[in-house]
């Protein structure tokens, strides 16, 4: 990944676009994840109802608060590595290539 992104940042792409396209892609592929992750927790709430203790199976309290937990941390993940991708010399990251 931090390939693609020095060969954009070295061809003169904006610090703001390689950020951008950085976070989008982790928050997709977070996002695909947690779609699945409900349809398969609505799928299995029957059966998992009876470990659940105070919280129905579709509490949508419980849904959003871990949807949200998970974005930030998504966020957080991702910013990391754009925040060094944005850095880097684009003299270096052509030499690199």
């Amino acid at each position: 990944m931090s390939g693609n992104c020095e060969s954009v940042l070295a061809l003169g792409a904006q610090s703001s676009d390689i950020q951008k396209l950085i976070l989008v892609r982790g928050v997709r592929l977070a996002l695909l994840g947690m779609v699945s992750g409900v349809v398969g927790s609505v799928a299995l709430a029957k059966s998992a109802s009876s470990m659940l203790h105070g919280v129905t199976p579709a509490d949508r309290s419980s849904l959003v608060g871990a949807w949200l937990l998970l974005v930030f941390v998504a966020l957080l993940a991702r910013y990391v590595p754009a925040r060094k991708a944005i850095r880097i010399d684009p003299l270096l990251a052509l030499r690199h290539e």
